[in-house]
Protein backbone atom coordinates (compact mmCIF):
# COMPACT_ATOMS: atom_id res chain seq x y z
CA UNK A 1 0.00 0.00 0.00
CA UNK A 2 1.05 3.47 -0.61
CA UNK A 3 1.06 6.10 1.98
CA UNK A 4 0.15 9.67 0.82
CA UNK A 5 -0.18 12.63 3.08
CA UNK A 6 -3.12 14.35 2.37
CA UNK A 7 -4.07 18.83 3.94
CA UNK A 8 -7.22 18.06 5.84
CA UNK A 9 -7.09 14.57 5.79
CA UNK A 10 -3.81 13.17 6.99
CA UNK A 11 -2.36 9.66 5.79
CA UNK A 12 -4.04 8.16 3.13
CA UNK A 13 -3.66 5.03 1.75
CA UNK A 14 -4.02 3.62 -1.33
CA UNK A 15 -3.16 0.27 -3.23
CA UNK A 16 0.06 0.03 -4.89
CA UNK A 17 -1.34 -0.88 -8.17
CA UNK A 18 -3.93 2.13 -8.46
CA UNK A 19 -3.03 4.60 -11.36
CA UNK A 20 -2.13 7.63 -9.99
CA UNK A 21 -5.65 9.30 -11.86
CA UNK A 22 -7.78 7.30 -9.33
CA UNK A 23 -6.11 8.43 -6.75
CA UNK A 24 -6.42 11.66 -7.59
CA UNK A 25 -10.01 11.10 -8.44
CA UNK A 26 -10.63 9.50 -5.24
CA UNK A 27 -9.20 12.26 -3.33
CA UNK A 28 -11.32 14.99 -5.24
CA UNK A 29 -14.47 12.75 -4.30
CA UNK A 30 -13.49 13.32 -0.83
CA UNK A 31 -12.69 16.61 -0.51
CA UNK A 32 -15.52 17.72 -2.70
CA UNK A 33 -16.77 21.37 -2.98
CA UNK A 34 -14.77 23.37 -0.47
CA UNK A 35 -14.23 26.89 -0.27
CA UNK A 36 -10.91 28.77 0.72
CA UNK A 37 -11.54 30.43 4.19
CA UNK A 38 -11.92 34.01 3.89
CA UNK A 39 -8.80 36.80 5.28
CA UNK A 40 -10.34 36.94 8.23
CA UNK A 41 -11.46 33.56 8.56
CA UNK A 42 -7.73 32.80 7.75
CA UNK A 43 -7.04 35.50 10.49
CA UNK A 44 -9.44 34.11 12.95
CA UNK A 45 -7.23 30.86 12.52
CA UNK A 46 -4.28 31.68 12.74
CA UNK A 47 -4.54 33.48 15.66
CA UNK A 48 -6.43 30.53 17.64
CA UNK A 49 -3.64 28.29 16.64
CA UNK A 50 -0.88 31.30 17.88
CA UNK A 51 -3.13 31.25 21.30
CA UNK A 52 -2.67 27.20 21.27
CA UNK A 53 0.56 27.09 21.09
CA UNK A 54 1.15 30.23 23.80
CA UNK A 55 -0.34 28.10 26.06
CA UNK A 56 1.83 25.46 28.03
CA UNK A 57 3.06 24.39 31.01
CA UNK A 58 6.50 26.97 30.93
CA UNK A 59 4.12 29.92 29.95
CA UNK A 60 1.42 29.04 32.29
CA UNK A 61 3.58 28.03 35.18
CA UNK A 62 5.50 31.40 34.46
CA UNK A 63 1.98 33.41 34.32
CA UNK A 64 0.94 32.32 37.78
CA UNK A 65 4.38 32.71 39.50
CA UNK A 66 4.04 36.31 38.12
CA UNK A 67 0.96 36.56 39.53
CA UNK A 68 1.69 35.75 42.58
CA UNK A 69 4.50 37.64 43.27
CA UNK A 70 2.66 40.50 41.38
CA UNK A 71 1.92 41.67 45.53
CA UNK A 72 5.57 42.47 46.11
CA UNK A 73 6.45 44.38 42.91
CA UNK A 74 9.94 43.90 42.53
CA UNK A 75 9.73 40.05 42.54
CA UNK A 76 7.87 39.69 39.70
CA UNK A 77 10.95 38.73 37.24
CA UNK A 78 11.84 35.83 39.94
CA UNK A 79 8.12 34.84 40.46
CA UNK A 80 7.84 34.53 36.70
CA UNK A 81 11.67 32.40 36.12
CA UNK A 82 10.25 30.48 39.36
CA UNK A 83 7.14 29.74 37.88
CA UNK A 84 8.04 28.52 34.36
CA UNK A 85 11.12 26.70 35.74
CA UNK A 86 7.72 24.83 38.05
CA UNK A 87 5.93 24.18 35.44
CA UNK A 88 8.88 22.84 33.03
CA UNK A 89 9.61 20.15 36.18
CA UNK A 90 6.28 18.85 36.88
CA UNK A 91 6.11 18.54 32.96
CA UNK A 92 9.41 16.52 33.08
CA UNK A 93 8.47 14.83 36.95
CA UNK A 94 4.85 13.40 36.06
CA UNK A 95 6.37 12.43 32.21
CA UNK A 96 9.11 10.36 34.55
CA UNK A 97 6.80 8.78 37.13
CA UNK A 98 4.31 7.71 33.53
CA UNK A 99 7.41 5.85 32.03
CA UNK A 100 8.96 4.75 34.63
CA UNK A 101 7.33 4.57 38.22
CA UNK A 102 3.85 3.71 36.97
CA UNK A 103 4.68 0.85 35.31
CA UNK A 104 6.38 -0.93 38.62
CA UNK A 105 4.08 0.14 41.02
CA UNK A 106 1.05 -0.87 38.79
CA UNK A 107 -0.93 2.43 38.93
CA UNK A 108 -2.42 4.15 36.31
CA UNK A 109 -0.75 6.87 34.25
CA UNK A 110 -1.43 10.35 35.38
CA UNK A 111 -1.96 13.17 32.70
CA UNK A 112 0.34 15.24 31.82
CA UNK A 113 0.20 19.17 32.65
CA UNK A 114 0.27 19.31 28.79
CA UNK A 115 -2.23 16.91 28.11
CA UNK A 116 -4.69 18.54 30.49
CA UNK A 117 -4.11 22.27 28.63
CA UNK A 118 -4.34 20.68 25.71
CA UNK A 119 -8.60 19.72 26.50
CA UNK A 120 -8.65 23.04 27.84
CA UNK A 121 -7.89 24.79 24.73
CA UNK A 122 -9.89 22.04 23.08
CA UNK A 123 -12.94 23.23 25.22
CA UNK A 124 -11.81 26.64 24.35
CA UNK A 125 -12.31 25.81 20.48
CA UNK A 126 -8.69 26.55 19.47
CA UNK A 127 -8.01 25.26 16.68
CA UNK A 128 -5.41 22.52 16.10
CA UNK A 129 -2.29 22.89 13.64
CA UNK A 130 -2.87 21.38 10.42
CA UNK A 131 0.00 22.31 8.32
CA UNK A 132 3.36 21.81 8.91
CA UNK A 133 3.90 25.60 9.16
CA UNK A 134 1.43 25.65 11.74
CA UNK A 135 2.97 22.99 13.41
CA UNK A 136 6.45 25.17 13.57
CA UNK A 137 4.97 28.18 14.77
CA UNK A 138 2.90 26.67 17.18
CA UNK A 139 5.79 24.41 18.63
CA UNK A 140 4.24 21.36 17.78
CA UNK A 141 6.55 19.02 15.88
CA UNK A 142 6.35 18.37 12.16
CA UNK A 143 5.79 14.36 12.16
CA UNK A 144 7.94 12.85 9.48
CA UNK A 145 6.51 9.95 7.83
CA UNK A 146 8.35 6.56 7.10
CA UNK A 147 11.31 8.87 8.05
CA UNK A 148 10.83 10.46 4.88
CA UNK A 149 10.01 14.48 5.08
CA UNK A 150 6.55 15.37 3.62
CA UNK A 151 5.57 18.19 1.46
CA UNK A 152 2.15 19.60 2.83
CA UNK A 153 0.06 21.86 0.04
CA UNK A 154 -0.84 25.16 1.61
CA UNK A 155 -3.56 25.53 3.59
CA UNK A 156 -4.72 28.20 0.99
CA UNK A 157 -4.67 26.13 -2.48
CA UNK A 158 -4.01 27.94 -5.52
CA UNK A 159 -5.18 26.86 -8.99
CA UNK A 160 -1.33 25.80 -9.56
CA UNK A 161 -0.72 22.05 -8.86
CA UNK A 162 1.14 21.10 -5.79
CA UNK A 163 3.09 18.18 -4.90
CA UNK A 164 2.02 15.66 -2.73
CA UNK A 165 5.08 13.14 -1.82
CA UNK A 166 3.98 9.68 -0.97
CA UNK A 167 6.47 7.63 1.27
CA UNK A 168 8.09 5.54 -0.79
CA UNK A 169 10.19 8.37 -2.54
CA UNK A 170 7.23 9.13 -5.37
CA UNK A 171 5.62 12.50 -6.11
CA UNK A 172 1.86 13.14 -6.82
CA UNK A 173 0.99 16.26 -8.27
CA UNK A 174 -2.96 17.52 -7.84
CA UNK A 175 -4.19 20.04 -8.95
CA UNK A 176 -5.96 22.52 -6.30
CA UNK A 177 -8.87 20.53 -5.09
CA UNK A 178 -10.82 23.77 -4.14
CA UNK A 179 -12.28 26.60 -6.24
CA UNK A 180 -11.78 29.74 -5.63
Amino acid sequence: MALYEVPGMGNVEFPDNMPIEDVEKAIQASVGDQQAPTIAEGVAREAGVAARGAINPISTGAAIGGALAAPTGVGIPVGIGAGALAGLLVELGADYYNKLIAPKLGTGKQMLPSEALDQLKDQLGLPRPETPIEKLTSGEKVKKAAGKSSTFRSRHPSKAPSPIHCTDGGTVRLWSLTQS
